[in-house]
């Protein structure tokens, strides 16, 4: 159905919402996490739920938004993949453990108009669950992880999850890499809570990192990794 041109874009979408309601649609579906307010309009237009979507990650504005009447629910997508424990978490009251999506859309949306399975940048079991299980080793070894960006703490964890003994080597005062400067950025906020979720699985895993400290041959040699 061609909608008249005359009729403003939120005009649009509540004549939507009543016709797909007229329908006999249970619910709505509303994406465009920057349009709050149309959420708000679009639900008072209705008597059916009106849900939420579109880069909903955020527990606190997401519980805010049903409270005070945007919305009847939300709906998620992209966070899944990141974290597939994301509802689980949330209801035993563990927000800080959720590894939050950075809505990169590489892994997901990327791979899935490649043609591709779908996987995703901060979590490599993604889409592997079934085949892919981080089970214990027989023989744990002593493991030295040298640098404490992304990649080295998820070494470090992965590691340390399957038993191995694990010690972390950076050498500036502070854990996250080159992600401590891609954060910087006030639409970048979401890269501040990987590094803080990668900075409590070190606590976690029980990895002992090693700040303000350069790996020479000669460390490596006295510890013997």
């Amino acid at each position: 159905m061609r909608l008249p041109e005359a009729i403003p874009s939120l005009g649009r979408f509540l004549l939507l919402a009543r016709l797909f309601e007229k329908a006999g649609y249970d619910a709505i579906n509303c994406d465009g996490a920057l349009q709050l307010d149309y959420y708000k309009k679009i639900k008072d237009a209705v008597g059916i739920p009106a849900i939420i979507a579109g880069r909903m990650n955020d527990p606190e504005l997401s519980s805010r938004l049903v409270k005070e009447g945007y919305a009847d629910g939300i709906s998620m997508g992209r966070p899944l993949p990141a974290d597939p424990y994301y509802v689980n978490k949330l209801k035993s009251n563990r927000p800080e453990e959720i590894r939050h999506c950075l809505a990169c859309n590489q892994g997901c949306i990327g791979r899935i108009l490649s043609g591709s399975m779908v996987s995703c940048a901060i979590n490599a079991t993604a889409g592997t669950l079934r085949s892919i299980q981080l089970e214990p080793v027989e023989r744990p070894r002593k493991v030295m992880v040298v640098v404490g960006g992304i990649a080295g703490m998820e070494a470090a964890r992965v590691a340390a999850l399957r038993g191995h003994e694990v010690s972390l080597y950076e050498k500036t005062d502070r854990l996250g890499g080159v992600f401590i400067a891609a954060a910087s950025f006030e639409f970048k906020e979401d890269n501040k809570k990987l590094i803080d979720w990668y900075r409590l699985q070190m606590q976690e895993c029980d990895v002992d990192v090693h700040l303000n400290t350069v790996v020479t041959p000669a460390l490596v040699e006295q510890l013997k990794p």
